[in-house]
């Protein structure tokens, strides 16, 4: 892939798509106009603890996860 720089949603949508199905489903928001676009990850990045909680600390990877992290 080229070095480009993405924002908010296109940034998002990129790595939707690197992941495949069914994640490839939420492409067609690429062509929502971009003050939509940046409303919705507003908004989303706004409520996140709300959507998917929050944590006291964070996770530390156990020997099965370990090989899917840059040293």
């Amino acid at each position: 892939m080229d070095r480009q720089l993405f924002q908010k949603l296109d940034a998002f949508l990129v790595v939707m798509v690197r992941l495949g199905w069914p994640w490839r489903l939420v492409v067609p928001l690429k062509y929502l106009p971009r003050p939509v676009k940046d409303w919705l990850c507003d908004h989303i990045a706004g409520n996140r603890y709300w959507l998917f909680g929050k944590r006291e600390s964070c996770m530390v990877p156990g020997a099965c996860l370990k090989p899917r992290f840059l040293d």
